[in-house]
């Protein structure tokens, strides 16, 4: 029987080419795309650009391109309109198990401009935050650029889904039992989001989200339940 895997030639090709696939990507959900398109039908390229004030050719271009890695779905008889495809799906921010915020983080400059410098970091051993932005580490340059840090929190909320999603339902999770900790800290927590879940399942405990100062003063405490408070807290260095 022969061999089915690829040749190791186009399995490199396709690693390298990977960067393309991730920009298109991060493209369709940044520019409010994938929340424009409607769930379950064909979408015309020139009503979502309409709608994303964006240019229709260059819409369809991407919509042609994504549909070829499942992200949509081309309409096959007369072709040139688009639904979501599987992936495209948890692209929305209406979907239960969205990655927006995590293909935003991940396809943001901030972290690609860190990969494009990984050789520099090979002749140097020097941190590549340093190379590429000029700071000490990854929270600094958070700390000084308040719009990345909303990116970094909200991808930190995405990545918390699954794990969420896991504790809310007892089935999923039925030998865990937290309910005579007392006191559960999430350090570093985020947004709050794997906390919340614990609240609502053991609410007889009391929580603590410590996060970096920069990220509590962007955070709405009211929004959670009483048995959760926030801590603004520098984790990061020795008191």
């Amino acid at each position: 029987m022969a061999d089915a895997t690829p040749p190791p030639d186009a399995l490199a090709m396709d690693m390298v080419l990977a960067g393309w696939r991730s920009q298109a990507l991060v493209a369709f959900v940044k520019t409010g795309i994938a929340d424009a398109m409607k769930y379950g039908v064909y979408n015309d390229p020139k009503t979502l650009a309409d709608k994303c004030k964006l240019n229709a050719d260059a819409v369809n271009r991407l919509l042609r391109f994504l549909s070829t890695v499942n992200v949509c779905i081309e309409e096959e008889i007369t072709g040139g309109t688009y639904k979501l495809g599987v992936i495209g799906e948890v692209c929305s921010r209406s979907h239960p198990q969205s990655v927006t915020g995590a293909i935003l983080l991940e396809g943001s400059k901030q972290h690609v401009s860190c990969w494009t410098n990984l050789s520099e970091f090979l002749k140097t051993g020097e941190k590549v935050m340093k190379i590429t932005h000029g700071v000490n580490d990854y929270w600094d340059m958070c700390k000084a650029d308040s719009s990345h840090l909303k990116i970094f929190q909200a991808g930190m909320g995405g990545y918390s889904k699954g794990e969420a999603a896991m504790i809310e339902m007892d089935q999923l999770s039925p030998t865990l039992d937290m309910s005579k900790l007392g006191i559960i800290c999430d350090i570093g927590g985020g947004e709050g989001t794997l906390l919340q879940v614990l609240a609502q399942r053991f609410p007889k405990n009391s929580y603590i989200l410590a996060e970096l100062t920069e990220v509590v003063k962007n955070m709405d405490g009211t929004s959670f339940p009483s048995n959760i408070k926030l801590s603004a807290t520098d984790f990061f260095k020795k008191e």
